[in-house]
């Protein structure tokens, strides 16, 4: 999917992506969570500035790292798959993000690859 929508995103921003969306879909461990280094990376460098951006992506990795035995506890299977809900969120914010800096680096005359 990302190769059709390649001319509209960062590229900078592909493995974040690539990332999220093998955690958003596919079950991932606590040790998976590592792929989520290019995630930093990419918020990084588009909520430059932003405290409440800041603030919520600390708020929500928080949340994300949160041990598993903890959340388990509880036995809903609803509440099991915070991770998942969490990945999605981001693959979603990240998504617009990149679409929103391609578009305006090819409205300032800029080439997007």
């Amino acid at each position: 999917m990302l190769w059709w929508v390649r001319h509209r995103i960062c590229e900078d921003d592909v493995p974040a992506l690539l990332a999220l969306t093998m955690l958003g879909i596919v079950y991932g461990h606590d040790l998976d969570c590592v792929y989520l280094a290019p995630l930093a990376v990419s918020l990084t460098l588009h909520l430059r500035g932003s405290v409440t951006g800041g603030v919520l992506v600390a708020l929500l990795l928080a949340i994300f790292f949160i041990p598993s035995r903890l959340i388990c506890q509880l036995d809903s299977p609803l509440i099991g798959q915070w991770r998942t809900l969490i990945c999605l969120i981001f693959l979603g914010w990240l998504s617009w993000l990149s679409v929103r800096a391609a578009s305006a680096a090819g409205s300032r005359g800029y080439a997007v690859p």
